[in-house]
């Protein structure tokens, strides 16, 4: 019974962390997407995006790049929680997703080649991994409290039906 709640336990994990971290690569494209189309050109010549409220999990992290590696613009999310390397990435945009270690956790950074209006840009959003990491931190917690529980219960019931 162990051994068959055991594997039970490690398979629902897998499934849900593998899930998990789709639904971030996800979101990462989708925030791509909305930076791609959502931007406004000031008179100036500079580009604004929304950005919502600093540290709302949802607010994006963004910044854009010029070919020649000049950075264009950079919402409050992006300054607050600076990603070194950020850089790097943009100069080799290549459209995958990349884990980056940073001050502030670990994040997610999709850096991609894309055009606004008729200038050739370097688009990077991110995501911090900390709050899948917390899921799956609770999730374990709770698979790694319920399997002593739930092979007592049935230990129980099973000398009970067999009295």
């Amino acid at each position: 019974m162990l051994l068959v709640l055991g594997l039970y336990a490690a398979a629902v994990y897998v499934v849900v962390e593998r899930n998990a971290s789709q639904v971030l690569n996800d979101r990462l494209r989708g925030d791509f997407r909305w930076a791609a189309e959502m931007w406004e050109k000031r008179p100036d010549g500079t580009f604004m995006w929304f950005e919502g409220e600093v540290g709302d999990p949802d607010a994006p992290w963004l910044q854009v790049w010029a070919p020649d590696g000049r950075l264009l613009h950079r919402t409050t999310n992006a300054e607050w929680y600076p990603i070194g390397g950020s850089d790097r990435l943009a100069s080799a945009a290549n459209g995958r997703i990349t884990s980056v270690p940073a001050r502030d956790g670990t994040f997610r950074v999709l850096s991609a080649p894309s055009t606004l209006g008729t200038e050739r840009v370097v688009i990077q959003v991110a995501r911090s991994e900390a709050p899948m990491r917390q899921d799956q931190r609770n999730l374990a917690l709770v698979l790694i409290l319920g399997l002593p529980l739930a092979v007592a219960v049935a230990g129980i019931v099973g000398y009970w039906l067999a009295r």
